[in-house]
């Protein structure tokens, strides 16, 4: 029956399919279908209904950034973590992600995930605000784990999206003062 706009109505993935049994030699009917379960949870993308999928990654995007505002770091982390493992095809969603799992780390002292968060993010956007503020928070958690030369790489990478950035200008003028012992 066509739906309103004039189309064909999609039809819902079902998980109640019947499934692709996949054949090796001495394998029991038990072992194939706990690869097929496996197969299943490694490779989501491949099943998934796409809208359903990036409804459930806004929805925990949503509920991550409200508890960011309202200072919940690690409900805000665990909430960012889950929209992460979504495996969302698009690199500027996930890059947001990132850094602002960056932020939540940081608030709670692992400096090594904010790091980590930030350098990923900052990789993911390649240009733009995001990619600079992702430099800026990865030359910020490099600094407060003492690798100079990370915050330093950091810092520049920023500067030559942005030289204009006054931000990573202080953190470069902090680490070249902490340098000469000033």
């Amino acid at each position: 029956e066509p739906v309103p706009s004039g189309g064909v109505p999609r039809q819902a993935p079902s998980r109640d399919r019947e499934p692709q049994v996949i054949e090796v030699a001495n394998m029991t009917e038990e072992e194939a279908n706990a690869m097929n379960d496996a197969d299943w949870i490694l490779k989501p993308l491949l099943t998934a209904d796409m809208a359903e999928l990036k409804k459930t990654f806004q929805r925990l995007a949503s509920d991550a950034d409200r508890q960011l505002a309202n200072s919940y770091f690690a409900n805000a982390q665990a909430s960012y973590t889950h929209a992460l493992q979504l495996e969302i095809p698009n690199a500027e969603a996930n890059a947001a992600i990132h850094y602002n799992r960056a932020a939540c780390a940081r608030k709670l002292g692992n400096m090594h995930l904010s790091l980590r968060d930030a350098s990923a993010a900052a990789k993911m956007t390649k240009d733009g605000a995001l990619s600079v503020r992702a430099w800026w928070r990865a030359a910020e958690a490099a600094l407060a784990l003492g690798d100079v030369e990370e915050a330093e790489a950091a810092a520049n990478a920023g500067l030559a999206i942005r030289p204009s950035c006054v931000a990573l200008r202080r953190v470069l003028a902090s680490i070249h003062s902490d340098a000469k012992g000033v």
